[in-house]
């Protein structure tokens, strides 16, 4: 994609010309970019190179109708970031924040040490918010309750000290989504309740079927998480076709 637009970022960074590589999910969170990948490569051209992930103000599982980050967005995809390979954050448009956030993080509120033990989430996010490259997005979701399903969501490298919650939308209000036996790195959920209030957990407005009409929580035993990629599955729910449009694991809400 980069050749196609005229950025060799092979030969600049061979030859010198790039001090900082900064990657972003066009213009959103992106918390599934391997960053590992990119500092390894990068800096087997140019070893001085820093790498850094771009977060606008915003994250979407779907292209269209974003959602702005909260502080506890931000606190995961810091956490995310920084223990995937990232050398720092690069935070466009902070400024078009609420305050209160932009206060929190010019005062050091994503350093990892300030990050361990306040609330974080972590979402399933696309590569690419913008409606028109919909055919290009690599998007995990929707995905269906009829049928097995599996579905990775990339967290850091702090552990819970509180809670553990995974966080899904559903795009039907009539939906035996409170029955799912879901599982997070094959442990079972201990309790899950229906979550009142819907609008922070995404879903795109135009197309109904990646809206969220109903959210649901589940909570898991501490043990269940794992630094790094964590995997949430279920089993099929015969004859609910509803689907999965929002998913998210939060810790120590």
């Amino acid at each position: 994609d980069c050749l196609e637009l005229g950025i060799d970022i092979r030969t600049w960074l061979a030859e010198k010309l790039v001090d900082i590589v900064v990657l972003s999910g066009e213009s959103s969170a992106y918390f599934e970019i391997d960053l590992a990948k990119w500092s390894r490569e990068a800096k087997a051209l140019n070893p001085s190179v820093i790498i850094v992930p771009a977060i606008d103000r915003i994250h979407c599982a779907y292209p269209c109708f974003p959602q702005h980050v909260d502080m506890a967005g931000y606190r995961g995809w810091a956490d995310a970031m920084l223990s995937r390979g990232g050398d720092g954050l690069y935070l466009f448009n902070l400024e078009y924040s609420p305050k209160a956030a932009q206060r929190d993080i010019y005062a050091g509120g994503l350093q990892p040490e300030k990050i361990g033990n306040l609330y974080r989430r972590y979402f399933v996010t696309i590569d690419d918010v913008r409606e028109k490259m919909l055919r290009h997005c690599r998007s995990l979701l929707p995905v269906p309750l009829n049928a097995p399903g599996e579905i990775p969501v990339v967290c850091g490298s702090t552990r819970p000290t509180k809670s553990v919650e995974v966080v899904l939308g559903f795009n039907k209000v009539e939906t035996q989504a409170a029955k799912l036996a879901l599982t997070l790195n094959g442990v079972p959920a201990e309790a899950v309740e229906e979550v009142a209030e819907t609008s922070q957990y995404c879903g795109v407005k135009r197309w109904t079927w990646m809206r969220s009409l109903k959210v649901f929580r589940w909570k898991f035993p501490l043990s269940a998480f794992k630094q790094g990629e964590n995997k949430l599955a279920f089993a099929p729910l015969e004859g609910d076709d509803t689907g999965i449009c929002w998913a998210e694991i939060a810790l120590d809400r």
